[in-house]
Protein backbone atom coordinates (compact mmCIF):
# COMPACT_ATOMS: atom_id res chain seq x y z
CA UNK A 1 0.00 0.00 0.00
CA UNK A 2 2.98 2.40 1.12
CA UNK A 3 4.71 1.97 -2.54
CA UNK A 4 1.35 2.21 -4.57
CA UNK A 5 0.08 5.42 -2.81
CA UNK A 6 3.48 6.71 -3.25
CA UNK A 7 3.94 6.29 -6.95
CA UNK A 8 0.65 6.67 -8.15
CA UNK A 9 1.01 10.22 -7.05
CA UNK A 10 4.52 10.67 -8.37
CA UNK A 11 3.36 9.49 -11.49
CA UNK A 12 0.13 11.42 -11.75
CA UNK A 13 2.00 14.49 -10.80
CA UNK A 14 5.02 14.06 -13.58
CA UNK A 15 2.24 13.37 -16.42
CA UNK A 16 0.65 16.75 -15.25
CA UNK A 17 -2.46 18.26 -16.31
CA UNK A 18 -5.89 18.97 -15.07
CA UNK A 19 -7.00 15.02 -15.20
CA UNK A 20 -3.66 13.61 -13.72
CA UNK A 21 -3.73 16.64 -10.64
CA UNK A 22 -7.31 15.91 -9.71
CA UNK A 23 -6.49 11.97 -9.74
CA UNK A 24 -4.01 12.85 -7.28
CA UNK A 25 -6.45 14.77 -5.45
CA UNK A 26 -8.73 12.22 -4.89
CA UNK A 27 -6.12 10.06 -3.57
CA UNK A 28 -5.16 12.20 -1.29
CA UNK A 29 -8.94 12.93 -0.18
CA UNK A 30 -8.84 8.74 0.10
CA UNK A 31 -5.78 8.38 2.53
CA UNK A 32 -7.93 6.98 5.56
CA UNK A 33 -4.35 8.24 7.67
CA UNK A 34 -2.21 10.68 8.18
CA UNK A 35 0.82 8.66 7.31
CA UNK A 36 -0.80 7.43 3.64
CA UNK A 37 -1.13 11.10 3.33
CA UNK A 38 2.10 11.80 4.02
CA UNK A 39 3.08 9.30 1.48
CA UNK A 40 0.99 10.77 -0.99
CA UNK A 41 2.30 14.08 -0.23
CA UNK A 42 5.95 12.53 -0.48
CA UNK A 43 4.92 11.47 -4.12
CA UNK A 44 3.96 14.48 -5.22
CA UNK A 45 7.27 16.43 -4.04
CA UNK A 46 9.33 13.62 -5.75
CA UNK A 47 7.39 14.63 -8.79
CA UNK A 48 8.74 18.06 -9.19
CA UNK A 49 12.33 17.22 -7.77
CA UNK A 50 14.64 19.20 -10.29
CA UNK A 51 12.26 21.23 -11.67
CA UNK A 52 9.43 24.20 -11.08
CA UNK A 53 6.01 23.09 -9.52
CA UNK A 54 3.42 24.11 -11.28
CA UNK A 55 -0.24 25.87 -10.15
CA UNK A 56 -2.31 22.63 -8.58
CA UNK A 57 -5.76 22.13 -7.47
CA UNK A 58 -6.42 24.27 -4.29
CA UNK A 59 -6.50 20.85 -2.01
CA UNK A 60 -3.23 19.32 -3.53
CA UNK A 61 -1.40 23.18 -2.84
CA UNK A 62 -2.45 23.58 0.23
CA UNK A 63 -1.56 20.13 1.37
CA UNK A 64 2.26 20.18 -0.65
CA UNK A 65 2.48 23.92 1.75
CA UNK A 66 1.42 22.45 4.85
CA UNK A 67 3.97 19.32 3.96
CA UNK A 68 6.52 22.11 2.88
CA UNK A 69 6.19 24.25 6.31
CA UNK A 70 6.48 20.73 8.22
CA UNK A 71 10.38 20.26 6.26
CA UNK A 72 11.35 23.92 6.41
CA UNK A 73 14.59 23.17 8.57
CA UNK A 74 15.22 19.80 6.67
CA UNK A 75 14.36 20.66 2.60
CA UNK A 76 14.33 24.40 2.10
CA UNK A 77 14.55 23.41 -1.55
CA UNK A 78 10.83 22.30 -2.18
CA UNK A 79 9.84 25.18 -0.33
CA UNK A 80 12.41 27.67 -2.86
CA UNK A 81 10.77 25.93 -5.99
CA UNK A 82 6.89 25.94 -4.20
CA UNK A 83 7.83 30.10 -3.67
CA UNK A 84 7.14 28.98 0.49
CA UNK A 85 7.35 32.75 1.56
CA UNK A 86 8.70 31.09 4.68
CA UNK A 87 11.58 29.31 2.73
CA UNK A 88 13.09 32.53 0.75
CA UNK A 89 15.16 34.33 3.04
CA UNK A 90 15.98 31.21 5.32
CA UNK A 91 17.53 29.61 1.93
CA UNK A 92 18.82 33.01 1.20
CA UNK A 93 20.71 32.76 4.72
CA UNK A 94 22.22 29.72 4.00
CA UNK A 95 23.78 30.56 0.67
CA UNK A 96 25.39 33.80 2.32
CA UNK A 97 26.73 31.29 4.96
CA UNK A 98 30.26 30.66 4.30
CA UNK A 99 30.18 28.51 7.16
CA UNK A 100 27.27 26.24 5.36
CA UNK A 101 28.51 23.16 3.49
CA UNK A 102 28.82 23.60 -0.19
CA UNK A 103 26.63 21.09 -1.24
CA UNK A 104 23.29 22.65 1.02
CA UNK A 105 24.52 26.19 -1.23
CA UNK A 106 24.54 24.72 -4.43
CA UNK A 107 21.77 22.82 -3.94
CA UNK A 108 19.48 26.08 -2.92
CA UNK A 109 20.88 28.05 -5.60
CA UNK A 110 19.67 25.62 -7.94
CA UNK A 111 16.57 25.27 -6.43
CA UNK A 112 16.26 29.27 -7.33
CA UNK A 113 17.43 28.42 -10.68
CA UNK A 114 15.15 25.76 -11.51
CA UNK A 115 12.35 28.13 -10.25
CA UNK A 116 13.00 30.95 -12.34
CA UNK A 117 13.12 32.81 -9.49
CA UNK A 118 15.87 36.14 -9.33
CA UNK A 119 15.58 36.95 -5.56
CA UNK A 120 18.73 34.85 -5.56
CA UNK A 121 20.41 37.00 -8.10
CA UNK A 122 22.42 39.16 -5.36
CA UNK A 123 23.41 36.77 -3.43
CA UNK A 124 25.59 34.95 -6.36
CA UNK A 125 26.53 38.46 -7.25
CA UNK A 126 28.13 38.88 -3.55
CA UNK A 127 29.60 35.54 -4.16
CA UNK A 128 30.94 36.80 -7.26
CA UNK A 129 32.41 39.82 -6.06
CA UNK A 130 33.62 38.21 -2.35
CA UNK A 131 36.92 37.51 -1.52
CA UNK A 132 39.24 36.25 -3.39
CA UNK A 133 38.89 32.04 -2.50
CA UNK A 134 35.29 30.72 -2.34
CA UNK A 135 34.95 26.95 -2.44
CA UNK A 136 30.92 27.70 -3.41
CA UNK A 137 31.93 29.97 -6.84
CA UNK A 138 33.08 27.51 -9.12
CA UNK A 139 29.69 25.45 -8.36
CA UNK A 140 27.65 28.17 -9.16
CA UNK A 141 28.86 29.55 -12.30
CA UNK A 142 26.55 27.11 -14.08
CA UNK A 143 23.66 27.59 -12.25
CA UNK A 144 23.97 31.45 -12.76
CA UNK A 145 23.87 30.76 -16.71
CA UNK A 146 20.40 29.70 -15.92
CA UNK A 147 19.64 33.52 -15.46
CA UNK A 148 19.74 36.00 -18.09
CA UNK A 149 21.06 39.10 -16.58
CA UNK A 150 23.61 41.32 -17.72
CA UNK A 151 25.19 41.94 -14.44
CA UNK A 152 26.30 38.18 -13.95
CA UNK A 153 29.05 38.17 -17.10
CA UNK A 154 30.00 42.11 -16.35
CA UNK A 155 30.81 40.51 -12.89
CA UNK A 156 32.53 37.63 -14.07
CA UNK A 157 35.08 39.45 -16.42
CA UNK A 158 35.48 42.25 -14.38
CA UNK A 159 36.53 40.01 -11.84
CA UNK A 160 38.58 37.41 -14.04
CA UNK A 161 41.54 37.80 -12.98
CA UNK A 162 40.93 37.91 -9.02
CA UNK A 163 38.33 35.74 -8.55
CA UNK A 164 38.48 33.09 -11.16
CA UNK A 165 41.44 32.33 -12.93
CA UNK A 166 42.93 30.60 -9.91
CA UNK A 167 42.56 26.96 -11.25
CA UNK A 168 42.09 25.40 -14.58
CA UNK A 169 38.50 24.09 -13.24
CA UNK A 170 37.23 27.42 -11.76
CA UNK A 171 38.40 29.12 -15.32
CA UNK A 172 36.48 26.61 -17.16
CA UNK A 173 33.30 27.03 -15.44
CA UNK A 174 33.69 30.94 -15.36
CA UNK A 175 34.34 30.51 -19.81
CA UNK A 176 31.67 27.84 -19.97
CA UNK A 177 29.10 30.24 -18.19
CA UNK A 178 30.22 33.22 -20.50
CA UNK A 179 29.83 31.53 -23.73
CA UNK A 180 26.52 29.90 -22.46
CA UNK A 181 24.35 32.91 -24.40
CA UNK A 182 25.05 35.09 -27.31
CA UNK A 183 24.93 38.30 -26.10
CA UNK A 184 27.77 37.00 -23.29
CA UNK A 185 29.83 35.23 -25.43
CA UNK A 186 30.31 38.74 -27.26
CA UNK A 187 31.26 39.89 -24.22
CA UNK A 188 33.70 36.89 -23.47
CA UNK A 189 35.31 37.30 -26.66
CA UNK A 190 35.98 40.94 -26.27
CA UNK A 191 37.53 40.12 -23.02
CA UNK A 192 39.96 37.94 -25.34
CA UNK A 193 40.60 40.39 -26.98
CA UNK A 194 41.62 42.78 -24.78
CA UNK A 195 44.39 39.97 -23.74
CA UNK A 196 42.03 39.39 -20.17
CA UNK A 197 41.82 36.11 -21.10
CA UNK A 198 44.18 34.24 -22.37
CA UNK A 199 43.59 32.26 -25.57
CA UNK A 200 45.56 29.47 -24.61
CA UNK A 201 43.47 28.45 -21.54
CA UNK A 202 40.67 28.11 -23.73
CA UNK A 203 39.59 24.67 -23.73
CA UNK A 204 38.18 23.39 -27.20
CA UNK A 205 34.63 22.60 -26.50
CA UNK A 206 34.12 26.41 -25.51
CA UNK A 207 35.58 27.53 -29.07
CA UNK A 208 33.03 25.01 -30.62
CA UNK A 209 30.35 26.91 -28.85
CA UNK A 210 31.38 29.94 -29.94
CA UNK A 211 31.35 28.62 -32.99
CA UNK A 212 27.81 27.27 -33.08
CA UNK A 213 26.85 30.98 -33.14
CA UNK A 214 27.74 31.48 -36.84
CA UNK A 215 27.98 35.32 -35.69
CA UNK A 216 30.51 37.19 -37.81
CA UNK A 217 31.55 39.06 -35.21
CA UNK A 218 32.70 36.36 -33.32
CA UNK A 219 33.94 33.78 -36.48
CA UNK A 220 36.47 36.96 -37.04
CA UNK A 221 37.52 36.77 -33.28
CA UNK A 222 37.87 33.06 -33.69
CA UNK A 223 40.33 33.36 -36.63
CA UNK A 224 42.13 35.84 -34.79
CA UNK A 225 42.67 34.45 -31.83
CA UNK A 226 42.31 30.41 -32.83
CA UNK A 227 43.35 30.52 -36.00
CA UNK A 228 45.57 27.62 -35.51
CA UNK A 229 42.79 25.60 -34.02
CA UNK A 230 41.13 22.78 -35.68
CA UNK A 231 38.56 21.06 -33.66
CA UNK A 232 38.44 17.81 -36.79
CA UNK A 233 41.47 16.67 -38.06
CA UNK A 234 41.79 14.75 -42.09
CA UNK A 235 42.30 11.08 -41.95
CA UNK A 236 46.29 11.56 -42.54
CA UNK A 237 46.67 14.54 -39.75
CA UNK A 238 45.59 11.50 -37.68
CA UNK A 239 47.81 9.55 -38.24
CA UNK A 240 50.93 12.04 -38.00
CA UNK A 241 49.37 13.16 -34.95
CA UNK A 242 49.17 9.62 -33.79
CA UNK A 243 52.72 9.07 -34.44
CA UNK A 244 53.81 12.26 -33.28
CA UNK A 245 51.84 11.23 -29.87
CA UNK A 246 53.57 7.53 -29.80
CA UNK A 247 57.08 9.18 -29.99
CA UNK A 248 56.60 11.46 -27.40
CA UNK A 249 55.48 8.98 -25.37
CA UNK A 250 58.30 6.84 -25.20
CA UNK A 251 60.03 9.25 -23.10
CA UNK A 252 58.78 9.24 -19.32
CA UNK A 253 56.50 12.33 -18.82
CA UNK A 254 55.70 14.68 -15.36
CA UNK A 255 52.32 12.95 -14.16
CA UNK A 256 51.07 16.04 -12.60
CA UNK A 257 51.53 18.16 -15.83
CA UNK A 258 49.34 15.28 -17.12
CA UNK A 259 46.61 15.48 -14.42
CA UNK A 260 46.56 19.14 -15.52
CA UNK A 261 45.88 18.25 -18.77
CA UNK A 262 43.21 15.88 -18.21
CA UNK A 263 41.17 18.16 -15.84
CA UNK A 264 41.03 21.19 -18.46
CA UNK A 265 40.26 18.93 -21.29
CA UNK A 266 38.89 15.23 -20.23
CA UNK A 267 37.60 16.21 -16.82
CA UNK A 268 34.60 18.35 -17.83
CA UNK A 269 32.58 15.27 -19.53
CA UNK A 270 34.49 11.90 -18.13
CA UNK A 271 34.77 10.61 -14.68
CA UNK A 272 38.73 8.86 -13.96
CA UNK A 273 39.21 7.01 -10.59
CA UNK A 274 35.83 8.97 -8.82
CA UNK A 275 36.88 12.27 -10.27
CA UNK A 276 35.21 14.50 -13.17
CA UNK A 277 31.84 14.71 -14.80
CA UNK A 278 29.60 12.12 -16.44
CA UNK A 279 28.61 13.41 -19.29
CA UNK A 280 30.59 10.75 -21.25
CA UNK A 281 31.28 7.05 -20.21
CA UNK A 282 33.51 6.61 -16.94
CA UNK A 283 37.36 5.65 -18.13
CA UNK A 284 38.10 4.19 -14.71
CA UNK A 285 37.82 0.38 -16.33
CA UNK A 286 38.92 1.27 -19.47
CA UNK A 287 42.63 -0.03 -20.56
CA UNK A 288 44.97 2.86 -19.99
CA UNK A 289 48.11 0.51 -21.06
CA UNK A 290 46.97 0.73 -25.13
CA UNK A 291 48.06 3.90 -26.70
CA UNK A 292 46.31 3.13 -30.00
CA UNK A 293 42.94 2.80 -28.41
CA UNK A 294 43.31 5.87 -26.23
CA UNK A 295 44.81 7.99 -29.65
CA UNK A 296 41.98 7.11 -31.67
CA UNK A 297 39.28 8.24 -28.68
CA UNK A 298 41.58 11.87 -28.32
CA UNK A 299 42.00 12.48 -32.31
CA UNK A 300 38.51 11.70 -33.57
CA UNK A 301 35.76 11.27 -30.25
CA UNK A 302 33.25 11.04 -32.19
CA UNK A 303 34.01 7.97 -34.04
CA UNK A 304 32.37 5.23 -31.81
CA UNK A 305 30.21 6.65 -29.47
CA UNK A 306 28.25 4.48 -26.65
CA UNK A 307 24.99 4.20 -26.24
CA UNK A 308 23.51 6.60 -24.01
CA UNK A 309 26.00 9.05 -24.75
CA UNK A 310 25.13 11.21 -27.69
CA UNK A 311 25.47 14.67 -27.96
CA UNK A 312 22.99 17.72 -28.28
CA UNK A 313 22.93 21.16 -28.85
CA UNK A 314 19.66 22.94 -27.27
CA UNK A 315 18.57 26.32 -27.62
CA UNK A 316 16.45 27.32 -25.30
CA UNK A 317 13.58 29.92 -25.51
CA UNK A 318 15.30 32.43 -22.53
CA UNK A 319 18.52 32.30 -25.23
CA UNK A 320 20.38 29.65 -23.27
Amino acid sequence: RAHGAHHLAQRWAMAGGRENFEAAAKLLGLAPRSEDRTLVIEGLSDAFEGGKIPELPAELATALNAHIASKLDTDLALGVKTGNAASIPKALAVIRDNKATTANRLALVQAFAEAGDKRVLPVILQIFNGPRTSPVRQGILPLAAKFDDPALPAAVIAGYEARFSQTQPLRDAAHRMLVSRAAWAKLFLAAVDRAEIKPREVAPDVVRQLEFYKDPEMDRLLRKHWAGVNTKLSSQEKIVEGQRIKRLLATPGVAARGKDLYTQRCAACHTLFNEGGRIGPDLTGYERGNPDFWLLGILDPSVEIREGFGAYTAKLKDGQ
